[in-house]
């Protein structure tokens, strides 16, 4: 008979695997928009003030997405580990993470 305990670490290495990786575009991702953003200010002189702020508003949420997804990581490996159940639950993060991305879906398709 196989052993429960081993069936639980393999979902848990399959869940965080799938974390940690997504981690690593979501930060590939930020840097490209940080750099855009960067790129953008310093060449941005005679656009309105709308478009800087949404530019703005846009790279700050993304600023806060990245900040959530660490904390999810830190949540789930750090604060959790060798709790099994900790898969389970669901960190504050998380509500934050798709209140971010929603506001930056939302501004940018209007």
């Amino acid at each position: 008979m196989a052993d429960p305990t081993l069936a639980v670490l393999d979902n848990v290495t399959a869940f965080l695997g799938g974390c940690i990786m997504a981690m690593n575009v979501s930060l590939v991702l930020y840097g490209v928009s940080t750099t855009q953003a960067y790129v953008y200010a310093l060449n941005s002189k005679n656009d309105s003030f709308a478009l800087k702020a949404l530019v703005s508003a846009i790279w700050i949420l993304e600023t806060i997405h990245t900040a959530c997804i660490f904390h999810e990581i830190y949540f789930y490996t750090i604060k959790g580990f060798g709790d099994y159940e900790n898969i389970n639950r669901i960190s504050w993060t998380a509500g934050t993470f798709l209140a971010a991305e929603t506001a930056v879906v939302a501004l940018v398709q209007g």
